[in-house]
């Protein structure tokens, strides 16, 4: 815990000691705001620790995965709820209409990106977790949801997480023969198809969309030329890095409000220590969740949460800006990971040996 508690101090610090930008001082609500969106992470942290430590030690795990389904699979089902009755607002995209682009799942009920990951997420926990028809249903409707929702850079992750696991974690020869010839077939058809594939990524918005990644380059180079005049203890917390990109962007239609990565979000809202600080801590979890990828199910399936958002993390920041879905996802897998970690050998050797049983769920090994 001292990398978090190391990191909310260093944004609370800069926070304060937020400089003036082009446009005149800091607005007076510049700091309660930031303040108060770090209260957000820690209120979130107390209760799932609060949580955690209440469920018994060798169902603590059960426990995590079942919240992060369960996030994920609600999120998806409210969606496809409100689809038929108000499709304005979770199949339409107004920004991306207006460019030129495509209405895409989720709309402006949540935003597509994040309901992407959800689904990605989700499909393996119904792949995982769920049995017969419930897991068929399932896994197609979060990859027609996926598709849907048209984030092309989790549709990109999200193959890469499936392929990992068939390849790589599976169990059964022929799942891995079957990711084999899918990975050929899909670069075979990619070949074939160049010209459908660059439509498809260029999403109706020209080659640019794809070379910029949407613009975030754009967003990155003027985060960078803000960092380099603040090195050491950057902005603050989400109010001075909106103000520090404003100031050195040029465009006049957009401005953005954060810097589309996590880490040069973090570099840019506290300087380079917050930056390392956030670097050690998915370091640390992607570390864990590898080493302990192959002691059940479980362990597998928190694998693939944090493979996924630990990699969007590289155009989206996840943990330097207002406590979010993937927020709770992320420090939910890295709770659960870390603790199961340190728990005593007779308690994870116990909780190997058991078949966990969660409320009309049943863990398939076997998968």
């Amino acid at each position: 815990m001292w990398l978090w508690i190391a990191l909310l101090i260093i944004f609370i610090i800069a926070s304060i000691l937020q400089p003036n930008n082009n446009s005149g001082p800091p607005a007076a609500s510049d700091l309660p705001l930031s303040l108060y969106r770090l209260g957000e992470w820690v209120l979130g942290f107390v209760m799932l620790l609060s949580l955690y430590t209440s469920e018994d030690e060798d169902r603590a795990i059960d426990l995590i995965v079942r919240l992060i389904g369960t996030v994920c699979w609600a999120y998806i089902g409210l969606v496809w709820m409100m689809l038929p009755i108000a499709p304005s607002l979770v199949y339409a995209s107004p920004d991306a209409l207006a460019e030129g682009g495509h209405a895409r799942l989720g709309g402006i009920f949540i935003h597509p990106v994040h309901l992407s990951v959800l689904a990605g997420v989700g499909f393996f926990y119904a792949l995982f977790f769920f049995q017969g028809r419930k897991r068929i249903l399932c896994c197609a409707i979060s990859l027609l949801t996926l598709i849907m929702a048209y984030s092309r850079s989790e549709q990109i992750v999200f193959l890469i997480a499936l392929f990992a696991y068939l390849m790589i974690f599976s169990r059964k020869f022929v799942l891995r023969m079957f990711g084999l010839s899918a990975i050929c077939t899909l670069a075979a058809a990619g070949v074939v198809f160049q010209g459908k594939v660059l439509d498809y990524l260029e999403r109706g918005q020209g080659m640019r969309n794809v070379t910029t990644l949407s613009e975030r380059t754009d967003v990155w180079n003027a985060s960078f030329d803000a960092f380099w005049l603040r090195p050491y203890i950057g902005y603050g917390f989400i109010a001075g890095v909106k103000h520090a990109i404003k100031d050195h962007w040029n465009a006049t239609n957009w401005v953005p409000p954060q810097a589309h990565n996590d880490f040069v979000q973090a570099l840019v809202s506290g300087g380079i220590l917050a930056g390392l600080l956030l670097l050690a801590i998915y370091a640390r979890v992607l570390w864990v969740a590898f080493r302990n990828s192959r002691r059940s199910i479980k362990h597998t399936f928190l694998l693939m949460a944090v493979l996924q958002i630990s990699t969007m993390a590289m155009i989206m920041p996840v943990v330097t800006v207002q406590f979010s879905r993937l927020g709770v996802i992320f420090i939910m897998s890295f709770v659960g990971l870390l603790a199961d970690a340190k728990a005593p050998a007779r308690l994870r050797q116990t909780t190997k040996a058991r078949v966990s049983a969660i409320p009309t769920l049943q863990w398939r090994s076997e998968v």
